[in-house]
């Protein structure tokens, strides 16, 4: 009898793991994109400026691979969420950057490391993320963000060009003006939907490893949701004793943005105000405004569209074309765009961004595209009056995804 009543207390329970097990699920996903560029460096003023054509990994920014998965618990879910960039041109994996500009090994899931529960309360997760600044800001990438026809690349999100530095990948480290961003060291609530929107708060303790002094942090807040044909949404960004070159500064940005889609036609617009507060008594206060909107046709598997974006103020992270074959070095990392000189020269910077691009579907999965881009800043990184940096690019590329 006893030996009847254990053996089906351990049937029950296998068929209960059995059940639950099928309650979990993982899903592998990525993005494979690689293109072939030819990309036109040039300061005026300024000795040097280069013109290459290759196959390069530039062009696949978002090439990824990733696993999430979710297990059932009652009523709440388990979530996780691991992500990894790659070179598609190489397989390597990208390095990541140190709050001293300089390159660590390897990172596996440099684009995103997660863990949390959600249920009817929304969504807690843990780890490093996409900011909720983002989320807003990426409303404007109607043709990608892969790349230099990214609008973030110059005008918004940061100061300077982002191809180094206006997006940026925050561990430990609070050295960058950029706002477009990924926390580490984060926890992330989003609320349910409710009336069809929904909000997202993200607190990053990036100084942690910060023993004594000011310890940085990073807090992005956004409501985001729709109204029928339109997609709106808002977003604020506070960043405290950031330490850019020695200095520690405070800041803070608001963003907004709308998209409508009208039958074949998709539309959007989006303004951005960034303020800079170093905490020296003597150092003043830094704004930059940028404003852009931008076009998309539907036509079938074939989608057109074009986009500008314009800032007003600020300095350019560029890259160095100043040395004979080095049109595609980073500038040095103690030269960072809010320098001494460069804050100096604040008010003649600002700059312009343009981009035509068309794809084509050949299945749900594969597309490939083209674009030509365009980027000028007023006052380049090496703070020569009406030194004008401009880039342009022509890139023809395959995205797949799986």
């Amino acid at each position: 009898m006893q030996l009847s009543k254990l053996f089906v207390a351990v049937s029950a329970a296998l068929v209960g793991s059995a059940a639950m097990a099928q309650t979990a699920s993982v899903t592998l996903y990525g993005v494979v994109d690689t293109g072939i560029a030819s990309n036109t460096f040039k300061v005026s003023n300024t000795a040097g400026g280069a013109k290459v054509t290759t196959l390069t990994e530039d062009e696949g920014r978002s090439a990824r691979w990733g696993m999430r998965g979710t297990e059932k618990i009652g009523a709440l879910n388990a979530n996780f969420n691991l992500e990894g960039g790659f070179g598609p041109d190489t397989g390597a994996a990208p390095t990541a950057v140190l709050s001293n500009g300089a390159s660590a090994s390897p990172s596996l899931f440099n684009r995103r490391a997660t863990v949390g529960l959600s249920g009817g309360f929304g969504a807690v997760d843990l780890g490093y993320s996409l900011t909720p600044f983002d989320d807003v800001l990426g409303m404007g990438h109607q043709m990608g963000a892969n790349s230099w026809e990214n609008l973030n690349n110059g005008v918004s999100g940061g100061p300077g060009f982002a191809k180094t530095n206006n997006f940026r990948n925050y561990y430990n480290n609070c050295d960058s003006l950029a706002f477009d961003a990924r926390y580490g060291n984060s926890i992330s609530y989003e609320s349910p939907v409710m009336g069809g929107f929904s909000a997202r708060t993200q607190y990053a303790l990036l100084g942690e490893n910060t023993v004594s002094g000011p310890k940085c942090f990073g807090w992005d807040t956004r409501v985001r949701g729709n109204i029928g044909p339109v997609t709106a949404g808002l977003a604020y960004a506070k960043h405290g004793n950031f330490n850019i070159s020695g200095a520690l500064i405070d800041a803070d940005a608001i963003r907004g943005a709308v998209k409508a889609t009208f039958g074949m036609f998709e539309i959007d617009a989006n303004v951005e105000r960034a303020n800079y507060k170093p905490q020296a008594a003597t150092g003043g206060k830094y704004t930059y405004t940028s404003m852009g909107f931008g076009a998309v046709a539907n036509l079938g598997s074939t989608r057109v569209g074009a986009q500008y974006h314009k800032r007003d103020n600020g300095v350019a992270y560029l890259y160095n074309v100043t040395a004979a074959g080095a049109s595609t070095a980073a500038v040095p990392a103690t030269a960072f765009n809010n320098s001494a000189a460069s804050i100096a020269n604040w008010k003649q910077g600002g700059g312009q961004h343009f981009t035509v691009k068309v794809d084509h579907s050949l299945s749900s999965r594969t597309r490939v595209y083209a674009y030509f881009s365009t980027m000028k800043n007023e006052l380049n990184h090496f703070a020569t009056a009406n030194n004008q940096a401009t880039v342009q690019n022509l890139v023809a590329g395959i995205w797949h995804t799986f």
